[in-house]
């Protein structure tokens, strides 16, 4: 991982006064999301670091768990604890779209299970493990290929799973003009 990811610790000067957003992220691949705002004399921890548009974020308690995500634009500055790395992607070696779908599969959330330590319910990401791991990377042409032919899946699964939910409706509307004839 070291050769497309970098460790990025940006630490904030957190003044009271100010509201800043919180970030969390969700388990089994379910992304990135804001925790909440707080004003600054509300937080607690210290340090906070920010969290940057595009950086890959983890959870260093949960990331064997899928907690791990890319901070979307809407969360742009935000505020996370050391307790969730965030990482800049090297864009001419991973394309960040790529990195992205890449953090849904079970050989990433293995990667960061292999990279935790401790004792069963209290084990944390090692980041210098973690960072230590390596995945399979194909050319930047390869992973635009990979990109557009999940998208077409996705699409495809998504017109499918209209077409059944349409199908249950007129299914449903059936059975209401059966019970009114």
């Amino acid at each position: 991982m070291r050769q497309l990811l970098r460790r990025m610790r940006r630490e904030a000067s957190v003044r009271d006064d100010v509201f800043y957003k919180q970030v969390t992220v969700r388990l089994y691949g379910k992304g990135v999301v804001e925790r909440g705002t707080l004003k600054g004399i509300d937080i607690k921890t210290r340090p906070q670091l920010l969290a940057c548009t595009g950086d890959l974020i983890m959870s260093r308690i949960d990331a064997r768990n899928g907690a791990f995500g890319i901070i979307p634009e809407s969360l742009n500055g935000a505020l996370v604890t050391q307790d969730f790395p965030t990482f800049v992607i090297d864009p001419e070696r991973i394309l960040p779209e790529y990195l992205a779908l890449l953090l849904k599969s079970d050989a990433f959330a293995e990667i960061c299970r292999r990279a935790s330590r401790g004792t069963t319910n209290r084990k944390r990401l090692n980041v210098i493990f973690f960072l230590e791991e390596a995945i399979p990377l194909p050319p930047r042409e390869v992973q635009q290929q990979l990109l557009a032919f999940a998208a077409d899946a996705y699409n495809a699964a998504s017109d499918a799973r209209l077409i059944a939910n349409t199908a249950d409706e007129i299914e449903r509307n059936v059975c209401n003009l059966m019970l009114h004839l």
